[in-house]
């Protein structure tokens, strides 16, 4: 039988003291004494099924960084143990105890002075931290939606890039939600003090916390499994990741700790714990680029797709791909070293494919193919994605005249069978670059190598291959 017991994310607010208090009343007369608690767990110790008081208050001048006990604390316990008070746990400014006497004298009497106490400790411990991850979460949230509207394809049909993207929403919610109803909170004490009635309560916002963590959860599984899915070596990069920081947490914890034992200042405190966490991210980070350097990054590739040839003592790749449409499908060549490259993100917004198809370096002048293809699943960002490719090619005219630009011109669509198709124009001589749109699908082809001749069949080859492509 185990003596011990774990709470995991009990998810009530430290500052939630009626709710903290019947949760650990309840447990106590279930014969669990709380003894430790923090943000991510409380643990219990085994006793007799008791009906104990419990009684939450706070201690202004303790800190995370502050030496532990905090200067007073221990004279501020003495006095609680006098009154029949028995700390069960604290966690730097919260000060949890039990009186076994039903009729003890409550620890807090004044409510004048309990307001004050409860306004100290939060504006020291929490509203500052909340206001903190509300400025840094918005100032990241705007950042990466610029970063979407600057190149939308690569963005929203990339999982990992998508769950980055929003990753930062539920960090501002909280941090809103939060300030908001602290600042509710104080209002109302300050008008209960104004007419004598009790302190309201804060009360803990569980559903909020359940909430953040079911999103959270979502975009991990969200990363891994995409991760899983393009490179079971890129989803155990992330797995070691993940353990990595969970180990730094780890580390720095008790390095705070153990500067607090030390009673060292608050500002050293903070200061060692910052360099190891550095130390440890520095090392991290050398750690993959030596990797990358030394492999090529190919530690990431689960086998290669593609087989390596040398010219002139340079390596370069071919890559045996399949690809939705290739030279091959259009022209009459007989030719065994194409390189088949095909690149392929898939979000619940858009799809997104990039395929290249080339000779070999130094090799026969053969017809090249490259084309992207985008499945737009959300109409709405249709004209957004259409718009980043003609943005990306126009995206240096304004620094030359005007006689050497870059552009799409509107072209005649029949022949595409789509509903809008447009062609390149460099130093206005048109070249063998179109984009073409249909309804859910946008395409982007450009017929490179030896010259093509683009005929009515070709065009609705490539038309009939590209618009159903998924």
């Amino acid at each position: 039988m185990k003596n011990t017991k774990l709470e995991i994310m009990p998810l009530y607010s430290f500052f939630d003291r009626s709710g903290v208090v019947r949760h650990l009343e309840a447990m106590a007369a279930k014969g669990w004494l709380v003894e430790t608690m923090n943000g991510f767990y409380w643990q219990y110790r085994r006793t007799e099924p008791q009906q104990v008081r419990f009684a939450v208050t706070y201690f202004p001048k303790a800190s995370q960084f502050a030496p532990a006990p905090a200067e007073g604390l221990e004279t501020f316990w003495d006095l609680c143990a006098e009154a029949g008070w028995v700390l069960a746990a604290n966690n730097a400014q919260i000060q949890v105890f039990y009186n076994e006497d039903p009729n003890a004298i409550p620890m807090e009497t004044d409510p004048h002075a309990d307001f004050e106490t409860i306004h100290r400790t939060m504006k020291k411990s929490t509203v500052g931290n909340y206001w903190l991850l509300l400025i840094l979460s918005l100032l990241e949230s705007v950042f990466l939606f610029w970063q979407v509207l600057k190149n939308p394809v690569d963005r929203l049909s990339n999982p990992i890039h998508l769950s980055a993207t929003f990753g930062f929403i539920p960090l501002f919610l909280v941090s809103f939600i939060e300030l908001i109803r602290y600042y509710r909170w104080r209002r109302r004490c300050r008008a209960a003090l104004e007419t004598g009635e009790p302190l309201p309560e804060l009360g803990s916002a569980r559903a909020l916390s359940i909430l953040i963590l079911v999103l959270a959860g979502l975009q991990l599984i969200s990363i891994l499994g995409t991760s899983l899915q393009s490179s079971r070596s890129m989803a155990l990069t992330l797995l070691v990741m993940l353990l990595f920081f969970a180990l730094m947490f780890y580390l720095a914890n008790a390095v705070r700790r153990w500067m607090q034992k030390l009673h060292a200042k608050s500002w050293v405190n903070l200061l060692v714990t910052c360099g190891v966490i550095a130390l440890l991210c520095f090392g991290l980070l050398g750690g993959i680029m030596t990797l990358v350097f030394r492999t090529g990054g190919r530690f990431l590739d689960d086998a290669p797709r593609y087989e390596t040839y040398e010219v002139n003592g340079i390596s370069f790749r071919e890559y045996h791909d399949e690809l939705p449409l290739t030279v091959q499908e259009l022209l009459p060549v007989d030719y065994e070293h194409w390189s088949t490259q095909l690149e392929r993100n898939e979000s619940f917004l858009l799809t997104h494919l990039d395929a290249r198809q080339r000779s070999r370096v130094g090799g026969e002048d053969l017809p090249h193919l490259e084309y992207e293809i985008v499945v737009v699943k959300a109409p709405f960002l249709y004209e957004l994605c259409k718009q980043d490719y003609i943005d990306w090619l126009e995206r240096d005219n304004e620094k030359i005249p005007k006689q050497y630009w870059d552009e799409y011109r509107s072209v005649d669509s029949a022949p595409w069978g789509a509903s809008e198709v447009y062609q390149r124009y460099s130093s206005g001589e048109p070249y063998d670059q179109f984009l073409i749109c249909w309804p859910d699908h946008i395409a982007e082809i450009h017929f490179s190598g030896s010259e093509w001749l683009l005929t009515e069949d070709i065009i609705a080859a490539v038309a009939e291959a590209l618009k159903n492509t998924q």
